[in-house]
């Protein structure tokens, strides 16, 4: 028999073609984040999404880091309430 954790994992893995655009953008910006400080938490993840929604022209873009951006904070938003409640 096989460890939870391992019966767990093979069962939550993402195959490619069910990844959403967002969340690439969001894992590209935490190893971003990673090559330059040791742990990344999601209020860094939403600060660089907001800097390169500032600087970036391409509308396509922009309402891609919207969406990644949407994503973590209702990711935030959800952890927060199951910890106050």
């Amino acid at each position: 028999m096989q460890p939870h954790y391992e019966r767990q994992r093979k069962t939550s893995a993402i195959t490619p073609g069910e990844r959403k655009p967002e969340q690439d953008v969001i894992a590209q910006v935490t190893r971003e984040l990673l090559m330059k400080k040791a742990t990344v938490n999601n209020n860094d993840v939403v600060l660089a999404l907001v800097e390169y929604l500032e600087i970036e022209s391409d509308p396509q873009r922009q309402d891609l880091y919207r969406q990644a951006l949407e994503v973590v904070i209702t990711r935030t938003q959800d952890h927060f309430q199951r910890l106050t409640i």
